[in-house]
């Protein structure tokens, strides 16, 4: 950066800055945008070169002007295909099947026990088994927002199941 003023690198500095910016805003990840940074300064030295006098702000600006607007480098990070979680759909089934679980039984108990059975067995067995479901795929999945939100909600669910269990002993 010898042969760069100090107002053309105060520029490059701050057009840098943005792309920095600009990536970290789409999801780039710190390896990524500094590679795209050390890039740029590269290329921006090469053309440069070795000249008799300091390249100043003007001359920065005017290579600069050549080269993307700041925004587009985070436009293209967005347009990176990053892949995808297959097993999203676990975390966000813990999270349904916890709430769902509740209505299952009481639903499920109703019909039964209307038609003459023993409803409250089923009912009952049916909202263990939901239940066990979801805070299993909630800890599996525990990382997103859904599988925290499955896991406590059966968790708290299933310890009071069990805490009303045990009083009727």
């Amino acid at each position: 950066m010898e042969h760069v003023s100090r107002a053309g690198r105060k520029r490059l500095r701050k057009y840098l800055k943005k792309v920095t910016r600009s990536m970290k805003r789409k999801g780039a990840d710190k390896d990524e945008i500094e590679a795209v940074v050390e890039s740029l300064k590269e290329q921006v030295l090469e053309i440069v070169g070795q000249p008799a006098d300091k390249a100043g702000k003007d001359q920065i600006e005017e290579i600069l002007g050549n080269f993307d607007a700041p925004e587009a480098f985070g436009e293209q990070v967005a347009l990176i295909s990053r892949p995808k979680d297959s097993t999203a759909w676990v975390g966000q089934f813990s999270a349904r099947a916890s709430v769902a679980g509740v209505f299952l039984a009481l639903i499920m108990g109703a019909v039964v026990h209307g038609a003459g059975g023993a409803g409250k067995e089923i009912g009952g067995t049916i909202f263990l088994v939901t239940e066990i479901m979801a805070f299993i795929t909630g800890v599996v999945k525990f990382r997103t927002k859904p599988g925290k939100i499955g896991a406590v909600i059966s968790g708290v669910l299933l310890l009071a199941f069990l805490i009303a269990v045990n009083a009727n002993k």
